[in-house]
Formats: structure tokens, sequence, C-alpha cells
């Protein structure tokens, strides 16, 4: 990443930082999800997915184990981005005391995967549980005079598709006949 932070007239208030992250973790461990386990098990006919689903009478679920387990590998990359301007309101020329900060914070992820026996899930842009959202973005504004402040937060997320594993009408890849098209 990189700080840019210059000192020279109206931008001595003023500094920039991007960092870009990839982050990978083998032999990752966590819980795959209750739908993931019954899909895995039906589906592709996975033995350690199928061990994890309990049957009753006439071949019913009446139990899923979502337990922890080894999910293989974990990889997220994006970029974070931090814009913050402060400045002093006599520069103004207010009669007001104080300062006034604008702080900008984002995150763009571009890719949060899971590789499940060889099955991998980008959950990038997804809003749905263990979904991360592509963008997320705050900003504050913050007058300060003496030991009294007030900020103003915004926050917006980008909207997201629930699940990633599943394609719906108007995507690439749906068909009725396919088990992840809804």
């Amino acid at each position: 990443g990189f700080v840019i932070q210059p000192k020279w007239g109206w931008t001595s208030g003023a500094r920039l930082s991007v960092d870009y992250f990839d982050i990978r973790v083998d032999g990752y461990i966590g819980n795959s999800g209750a739908q993931t386990i019954v899909d895995q098990c039906y589906y592709f006919k996975n033995p350690q997915m199928c061990a994890l689903i309990k049957f009753g009478t006439g071949n019913a679920i009446t139990e899923i184990d979502n337990t922890n387990i080894n999910l293989q590998s974990l990889r997220t990359q994006g970029f974070d981005v931090e814009a913050d301007y402060r400045f002093a309101l006599s520069k103004l020329k207010v009669d007001w005391p104080g300062t006034l900060t604008f702080r900008f914070l984002g995150t763009d992820t571009l890719n949060s995967s899971t590789n499940l026996f060889g099955t991998i899930t980008n959950q990038a842009g997804a809003d749905g549980a263990g979904g991360i959202p592509k963008w997320i973005l705050n900003t504050y504004g913050t007058y300060s005079a003496g030991p009294a402040s007030l900020t103003l937060q915004a926050r917006y997320i980008t909207p997201g598709i629930f699940d990633p594993t599943k394609v719906g009408p108007g995507q690439a890849g749906y068909s009725v006949a396919l088990p992840n098209s809804i």
C-alpha cells in the first residue's frame, strides 16, 4: 500500500492511504452450513458430508451436524482505502472556534472464497449468510471545539446476491434441470 500526506497549501490537512490485501489460509477450519452439507451429500455423494446427516423413518433428515470441518482453504483479496481532510474553521474566515474533519473509509472485496472438496465458492458480493459485500463505505464529518465534538456518520453497503452457490433466471448457467438453479 501507500500513504500520501502533502504538506503544502490547502492540502496540508489531507491524507490518503490505499492498501491491497491478499490473504490465503490453507487448512482453514470452519462450518460449511447445513444446506451445503445436504447438497454435498445428495448431489455429490460426499461421504464426509453424508456422515454429518442423521436420518429418521422414511429417510427423512432429522439432524444436520453443522460442525467445524477442514474447508481446505480460504482466500480473500481486496483494497482498503482511507482518505481524510482536517482544517481549522479559522481558515474559512468565520468566527467559529474548532476544526472540521471529513473522513472516508472503504473496502472493496474482490474475492472471498472457500475451497470445499474442490468446489470453490466466492462469497464476495453476497449478502446472505457468510457473504461479504463487494463494497463497504463509511463517511464521517466531525466538528471539534475544545473538549466537545459532534460526528455524523453514513454507511453504504452495495447490494448483492443472497447465495452465490445458486443460479437464478437471467444468470449464465441457469437451467431448471440443474440442482443449483433456483
